[in-house]
């Protein structure tokens, strides 16, 4: 559908009434269906969704600030369109969001008295989420719906046409309290029976409060949902984060532990050979030049036969976790060959464009090795990280036994069937990876062109 402006501009000349009356009309339709199509739906995943009020055009009313520190996103929303304390539904500020997975979900939002001093003045706003299956609030047991919806489950206070009058308490700073019902504070709720587009409703109350970010989230399914740090949740037709890999050489800064790295072809070691070096951590940091995003990464360690290191992941200040490589030995006999991949995955990690990610890794000795008067040590070997999106389907690259691949195609002179994958987590083919043996245990070598081996163990 178009309009051409030269044949309106024509029409018009003409003064024919009945063509303006129908170049008005067109002319509007289009703009409400670019106003449609411009307001973004905020999509829910893992039982949370995350919204930034300023992703809407604050309207009449609502003013964008960025004076009162503290606050997530580009800036907030402060309502200075005078108390309102018993119409609500005027200046409203209306948001989509599309819930995936069905229940209950709790609603809060981050918000600041932005006037005085007083925790009771300045610090309550509308809320409606009117086309949700049940929009409640409860303490306990004791539940309330909305005033123009309730009967005998009423809030205190004031409230009508289904809005929840939302105050803050305690405090004149930023906070997640988010409450109904006068001195007697209920959580809010909304239940969503399918999935399916809803819509979030804000309506200015007290002159001067703050209104920064909302959240809905499943409760005993997520459990850092009013963390800052967390991003904006995606938006339809929004392209989802792709797989990031940070290879180990690549890190800008490697000497960022106790002992240094160096680096050992593909992949950082740590000098062993230095008693001085051993039983403590070699450290490595970059930046992550990824999108911001929740991942599940696959941290690519190394058997060695000399021990099993010890390996630990920071995302900027916080531990994501650590584990020690699988042993290389089975029983008295080396059956993993040395610098054979081993795959640790830390799953469902909030990722920040620009934060620093530091490894770590410490050598090990199994006392299998005998080396001059004692034994070897393993030089805490690693190849790389992985960063998957947490939504991504693709199979993951993991460790030891059970997580290793199973067997799907046939495997040239087997008699089994192997799925295989290369280092970047891609299906690929024996053929492309180029098979050198199958050892006598049921174990597929096979080394692709990283210089980086792995190994598939063979299972009917």
């Amino acid at each position: 559908m178009g309009v051409h402006v030269t044949d309106s501009k024509h029409i018009l000349q003409e003064g024919n009434m009945k063509y303006r009356l129908f170049l008005g009309a067109a002319l509007s339709s289009l703009l409400f269906i670019s106003a449609l199509s411009a307001q973004p739906i905020f999509i829910e995943q893992n039982g949370l969704v995350v919204v930034e009020v300023e992703s809407v055009s604050p309207g009449t009313g609502w003013v964008s600030e960025t004076s009162q520190t503290g606050f997530a996103g580009a800036s907030y929303y402060k309502w200075n369109g005078g108390d309102n304390f018993s119409s609500p539904g005027s200046k409203i500020l209306e948001y989509k969001i599309r819930i995936a997975s069905a229940g209950e979900y709790r609603f809060q939002w981050h918000n600041k008295v932005g006037k005085g001093n007083s925790s009771t003045d300045f610090n309550d706003t509308w809320l409606k989420i009117p086309d949700a299956t049940d929009f409640y609030a409860k303490k306990g047991t004791n539940v309330v719906h909305p005033h123009g919806a309730c009967k005998n489950d009423c809030p205190e206070g004031a409230g009508s046409g289904g809005w929840f009058k939302i105050y803050s308490s305690g405090t004149t700073s930023w906070t997640w309290s988010t409450n109904t019902s006068d001195n007697n504070a209920h959580s809010i709720y909304a239940k969503f029976s399918s999935p399916g587009v809803y819509t979030v409703q804000i309506s200015g109350r007290s002159n001067y409060h703050c209104v920064d970010r909302f959240v809905l989230y499943k409760e005993g399914t997520v459990q850092n949902a009013t963390n800052l740090t967390n991003p904006e949740s995606a938006r339809d037709g929004t392209p989802a984060p792709s797989s990031v890999i940070m290879k180990a050489i690549e890190f800008t800064n490697k000497s960022a532990g106790q002992v240094p790295f160096y680096v050992d072809g593909q992949r950082l070691a740590i000098d062993a050979a230095k008693t001085s070096y051993r039983d403590k951590w070699a450290a490595a940091t970059s930046p992550f030049k990824g999108a911001t995003g929740t991942y599940n990464i696959v941290f690519s360690a190394m058997y060695e036969g000399d021990g099993d290191s010890k390996y630990a992941l920071k995302i900027g200040t916080d531990s994501v976790g650590n584990f020690q490589c699988a042993s290389a030995w089975t029983g008295k006999s080396q059956t993993i060959p040395d610098y054979t991949i081993y795959d640790h995955t830390f799953r469902g990690v909030t990722v920040t464009q620009g934060t620093s990610v530091k490894v770590y890794a410490m050598c090990n000795s199994n006392g299998k090795v005998p080396e001059g008067a004692s034994f070897a040590w393993s030089r805490g070997r690693w190849a790389q990280l992985s960063f998957v999106p947490a939504t991504s389907t693709k199979t993951l690259r993991e460790s030891k036994t059970d997580r290793t691949r199973r067997i799907r195609s046939m495997v040239p002179g087997s008699g089994a069937y192997s799925e295989m994958f290369d280092l970047f987590g891609r299906r690929t083919s024996i053929s492309a990876l180029g098979r050198e043996n199958i050892a006598g245990s049921g174990v597929l070598v096979i080394r692709n062109s990283h210089e980086m081996t792995q190994v598939l163990r063979i299972g009917k």
